[in-house]
This record gives C-alpha cells, sequence and structure tokens, in this order.
C-alpha cells in the first residue's frame, strides 16, 4: 500500500454484486476511463485471488494537430475493406521518419519526446503479414535507431508540398496474466 497505492480486500466473489464492486472500483480509480472491466462470469467462485492493474496514458503531441484540418477519408482496415474516418493532419516536418523496402514508419512524440507513437504503413505490395513476419528485436533496434528528419527522404523544394495525415485512434489492450504468472 506505501510504495503501489493498492489496495487489500477480503470479498466474497460468490456475491452477485461484486461484479459491480470492482467495477465501480475500478472506473472510480481511472477517472472513468476504464469502465466494465469485468463481465458476468468472469469471476468464478473458486477464485482466491484478483489483481487489478491499470495503465492509462494520455499524452499530448509535442507537435499538436489542428482540429481544424480534420477530414474525413478512406482508411483500409486489415480485412482489405475500407471504412470512412476521420483523419488528423499537419505539414509533418518535425516527425522522424523511416523508410524500407516493405514499409515506411514515422515517430510521433508526446511531451518533451521521451515517449513517442511509432506508426510502420506497409507499402502497397506488401502487408502486415509480411511486417510481422520481420518484427523482432533486432529488426525493431535497428529500425528504430534508423529514423531521420524527413529531408533526408525528400528534396528542399517537395517539402513544402509535405502533408502528414494518420486517423484518429483510441488503442485499448486486455490481457490475462494466467499464464505468465505460471511462467
Amino acid at each position: 500500500k506505501k510504495y503501489y497505492e493498492s489496495n487489500v480486500y477480503n470479498e466474497d466473489f460468490r456475491d452477485p454484486l461484486f461484479i459491480d464492486i470492482l467495477n465501480t472500483w475500478v472506473e472510480d480509480k481511472t477517472d472513468g476511463k476504464i469502465t466494465d472491466l469485468f463481465l458476468e462470469g468472469d469471476i468464478s467462485p473458486i477464485d482466491v485471488l484478483i489483481l487489478i492493474n491499470a495503465v492509462y496514458f494520455s499524452g499530448n503531441w509535442t507537435y499538436a494537430f489542428n482540429p481544424e484540418n480534420t477530414i474525413d477519408s478512406a482508411f483500409t482496415i486489415y480485412n482489405g475493406t475500407d471504412i470512412e474516418t476521420p483523419y488528423m493532419q499537419c505539414n509533418g516536418l518535425e516527425y522522424l521518419y523511416y523508410n524500407d523496402t516493405d514499409f515506411n514508419a514515422v515517430r510521433m512524440p508526446y511531451g518533451n519526446e521521451s515517449a513517442a507513437f511509432y506508426v510502420f504503413l506497409p507499402n502497397e505490395d506488401s502487408d502486415l503479414d509480411n511486417f510481422f513476419d520481420q518484427l523482432n528485436e533486432d529488426n525493431w533496434n535497428n529500425w528504430i535507431n534508423s529514423f531521420d528528419s524527413i529531408s533526408t527522404f525528400i528534396s528542399e523544394s517537395d517539402l513544402s508540398k509535405t502533408w502528414f495525415q494518420i486517423p484518429k485512434f483510441n488503442i485499448e489492450y486486455v490481457t490475462y496474466l494466467i499464464d505468465l504468472m505460471k511462467n
């Protein structure tokens, strides 16, 4: 409790209201950012411990997108279907880029640039499966250490024509620690 701002509770997992109690606690601790973490059936009466941890990251882009530049455009999802979605836009000159034979990538920093969001876009003659096949620790480190200014990749005369756009997004990830904790 002292070091991790954590609490220990003794609760009856068989209580039908227990899921609501947990979800209310999670929602309160995350300022409403995480709701309905547990659904009916997620917790068994024979469970003896529930360990909850949440990481919430809300960073401001170092180079903010002007909301007035938001446009709707087609976005191709994994199965090849196009969906209409809002895109954030800027000139993108401040970002660092990486070009590979199979994909292009951009580094979008947050705040003081100690954290960044990396976007990898497969080239038209490639796909995500090919990218995932290449994704390993060595390649990742090589790619991340190879990002450079856009002026490295395009001519000075084309810099004024540069326009960067990315779909608006939220990312959520849930994992169960049972297998990890067994190892």
